[in-house]
C-alpha cells in the first residue's frame, strides 16, 4: 500500500470515530455540569456528597455524616432539588405503579417512586420520582435499578435498622 493509501484510510477511520468522541465529550461535560448543581445545593446547607449516581436528567446522592438525601430531577428545564433527612424516616419503599392492557398481555410502568414515610405521623410522605410515563422517554433506562439501589442504601441507614442485624 502506498503512504496515500494509508493515510487516506488513517483519515477516514478519524473521521469516523471522531463524532462519537465529541458527543461523549459533551455528554460527560452535561452530567458533570448537572451534577454541580446537586453539589452546590448540598454544599449550602453545609453537607458534602459521598455517593452520588446520575441517570436521566436526575441525580441523587447521600451526605454520609449528616446521613442527609438529596434528589435533583431536571424536566423541562426547571430543577426540582429535595432533600431529606434520613434521622426523620421511619420507611423507604419503591412504589411501582403499572398498567395493563386490555387483553392483559402487555404490562406498561406508569410511575416509579421512592417513597419516604416519616416517623412523624401527621406528617406527608416525601416523594422521589425517578420515572413517570407522561413526561419521560417510553421506556426506563436504568431507574428501576437505580430505585433497588437507592432503596437499599436508605434502608441500611434509618433509625429503625440501627443496632439491628
Amino acid at each position: 500500500m502506498s503512504l496515500l493509501n494509508i493515510l487516506t484510510i488513517l483519515l477516514l477511520i478519524a473521521a469516523c470515530i471522531l463524532p462519537f468522541i465529541i458527543i461523549n465529550m459533551r455528554r460527560k461535560k452535561s452530567e458533570q455540569k448537572f451534577l454541580q448543581v446537586l453539589l452546590s445545593h448540598a454544599s449550602e446547607s453545609n453537607n458534602t456528597i459521598s455517593q452520588y449516581d446520575l441517570s436521566n436528567q436526575q441525580a441523587i446522592g447521600i451526605a454520609d455524616i449528616s446521613n442527609t438525601l438529596f434528589f435533583l430531577k431536571r424536566r423541562n428545564n426547571h430543577d426540582v432539588i429535595k432533600q431529606i433527612e434520613l434521622a426523620q424516616i421511619e420507611r423507604c419503599y419503591i412504589n411501582k405503579t403499572s398498567r395493563s392492557s386490555i387483553d392483559g398481555n402487555y404490562s406498561a410502568t406508569e410511575r416509579l417512586e421512592l417513597r419516604f414515610t416519616r416517623a412523624d405521623k401527621n406528617s406527608s410522605e416525601e416523594v422521589f420520582e425517578l420515572y413517570n410515563l407522561e413526561h419521560d422517554s417510553l421506556s426506563m433506562a436504568g431507574q428501576l435499578e437505580l430505585a433497588e439501589k437507592w432503596h437499599s442504601i436508605v434502608s441500611s441507614r434509618l433509625p429503625s435498622k440501627k443496632g439491628k442485624p
